[in-house]
């Protein structure tokens, strides 16, 4: 069942972003309540990736505000929105590739907690540190693959273990961009239950593709075209929506 928004978790007020004279968002105005399942979906060029990266922090805004958890954090830097609860995977993997996957993520979680990095200090020297690590591969079905190197995972499980990276600083909000993308039918399914298996106080926004994956994790669509909304709604309204049916059409 989804979960009932009780308090807003991010707004986002007519956001816009030039770049030189081109408007690659346009006005964007939503809000996003604590616990909600947000999908950001729309045709290539819509603005999607662009919209995630004012969000985090990775771009300025050229107008209009975002506001985090009751806080103001339009000119906040991303790593400090990091630190008030924001965190984000991105399209391709950023991962130490030679390690073993525990250690990826134990990496992440000794510098959301500020202990000093060490990977051969024995394990019993980090007691708070491997049980959070420990509990983070259980949430993304990793618990058996610790002790294999990232670079022997399969595509769909490094993506799984950049989840695992992201939930290192504990977010409350956790943008997931394109997190099925290149993904085989079976991986697809996996992240699909990975994500709904994520705490539900944990608020999601999600840019996807596979409108499979849009369906099934999201509370309420967003839909941008042309670096504006587009329209919003349920799965269900939105797919019926000959609007959102004529910018896909559209774009093949």
């Amino acid at each position: 069942m989804p979960a009932i928004a009780t308090a807003t978790a991010l707004e986002v007020n007519n956001v816009r972003k030039q770049f030189g004279a081109l408007a690659a968002i346009g006005g964007v105005t939503l809000t996003v309540g604590q616990g909600e399942r947000r999908a950001v979906i729309g045709p290539n060029g819509a603005g999607k990736t662009t919209f995630f990266n004012l969000i985090s922090g990775a771009l300025p805004l050229t107008s209009g505000s975002i506001v985090l958890n009751g806080a103001n954090v339009t000119t906040v830097p991303a790593w400090k929105r990091v630190r008030m609860g924001l965190s984000r995977t991105f399209q391709r993997n950023n991962l130490f590739l030679s390690l073993p996957v525990y250690d990826n993520v134990q990496l992440a979680v000794q510098r959301e907690k500020g202990t000093s990095y060490n990977l051969f200090r024995p394990a019993s020297g980090f007691p708070e540190v491997r049980a959070k690590v420990l509990e983070i591969l259980d949430k993304v079905g990793l618990s058996h693959r610790a002790e294999v190197e990232v670079a022997n995972l399969s595509y769909g499980e490094q993506r799984q273990v950049e989840v695992a990276l992201a939930l290192a600083s504990d977010p409350k909000i956790l943008l997931l961009d394109e997190p099925t993308a290149g993904m085989s039918i079976t991986e697809t399914r996996r992240m699909i239950d990975l994500i709904k298996g994520l705490p539900r106080d944990l608020t999601l926004m999600i840019v996807e593709h596979d409108m499979e994956v849009v369906f099934a994790i999201s509370d309420y669509i967003t839909v941008l075209h042309l670096g504006q909304v587009l329209t919003g709604g349920t799965p269900a309204e939105v797919e019926a929506d000959p609007r959102v049916r004529e910018v896909y059409l559209g774009e093949e």
